[in-house]
């Protein structure tokens, strides 16, 4: 009930909005679900069976657009029975589709962070100066302590 939010529990609660039904509530928050969301994934004319929210058998009588509502963002790829295909904005930029071929096939997506190979190989790089700033400092505790023997008066040994 803070203040700021006062114009959003009016529209919550107002019978225009009855889609929306409480699932949740404690002091600083609560949880609404839709009641009648859209599929996750959809495709006009075609069959979907998700096995996971990543692949997917799909039947199409023709070719379709399919639509995947998931973030769009750099990273995500998609392959059709294994061929890889382009993964594109939906027009307001926020969701995931692809062209579907007629007939059957198995849809995969994936999804790597833009500069992931990057942040592997840095920290590869910096896995192996820290072992060997610890070997270094290693070495320097076995002659902690021991000084330099000094040389007898008129010893001309190096």
């Amino acid at each position: 009930d803070t203040p700021a939010f006062a114009p959003f529990h009016q529209y919550l609660v107002t019978a225009t909005n009855s889609r929306l039904r409480e699932v949740y509530r404690n002091a600083i928050s609560q949880v609404f679900e839709l009641s009648d969301p859209a599929p996750y994934v959809s495709a006009p004319g075609c069959t979907i069976a998700a096995k996971s929210r990543d692949v997917m058998r799909v039947d199409c009588a023709a070719q379709a657009r399919l639509t995947r509502l998931e973030t769009y963002m750099p990273g995500w790829s998609a392959s059709i029975d294994g061929v890889s295909t382009a993964v594109e904005p939906t027009a307001n930029g926020l969701f995931q589709q692809i062209d579907a071929p007629k007939g059957e096939s198995v849809v995969r997506f994936h999804f790597v962070p833009p500069y992931m190979a990057l942040a592997i190989v840095l920290f590869i790089l910096g896995s192996i100066l820290l072992l060997l700033d610890l070997r270094h400092c290693g070495r320097q505790s076995e002659f902690a302590g021991v000084r330099p023997a000094r040389k007898a008066p008129g010893d001309s040994r190096q």
